[in-house]
């Protein structure tokens, strides 16, 4: 009877200690969890396609890790969709083209610092190419 007091007190105590490490690991981690760059407003995007230079404005909006908008480029309006914010990683993608008879979802991936994004743009054939936006007013 004695032994098996004893082994439910030591598995009372191991469990005790495994649950707090469990609490203290979990904290730890919310600790790391990166909190998304400010993205929003209006910026400046440049970069060089297959077809020749492009220049955008960007007018974004960020709700915490999404981030939704628009591109101005040249006389049309054109929306961000699938827009992320993940500390300093921003995502998002234009569709160039008509959206009838053809389109090309492009897809911008960079890294926020300061008051400007760079990073590589896809979705055409051929290589990625660097973009650049800087926050406009800055």
């Amino acid at each position: 009877m004695r032994m098996q007091s004893l082994a439910v007190a030591m598995m009372g105590a191991l469990l005790t200690a495994g649950g707090a490490a469990a609490q203290q690991g979990h904290g730890e981690h919310e600790a790391h969890e990166e909190t998304a760059a400010a993205v929003d407003g209006n910026w400046d995007l440049d970069f060089r396609a297959p077809w020749g230079e492009v220049e955008m404005r960007l007018d974004l909006t960020q709700t915490d890790k999404r981030l939704r908008g628009f591109a101005l480029w040249g006389p049309r309006r054109v929306m961000i969709d699938r827009g992320r914010v993940d500390g300093e990683d921003v995502s998002f993608v234009i569709v160039a083209g008509d959206g009838v008879t053809h389109s090309i979802d492009m897809l911008f991936e960079g890294r926020i610092e300061d008051d400007e994004i760079s990073g590589r743009v896809s979705g055409w054939d051929g290589a990625p190419a660097a973009w650049t936006a800087r926050r406009i007013g800055s």
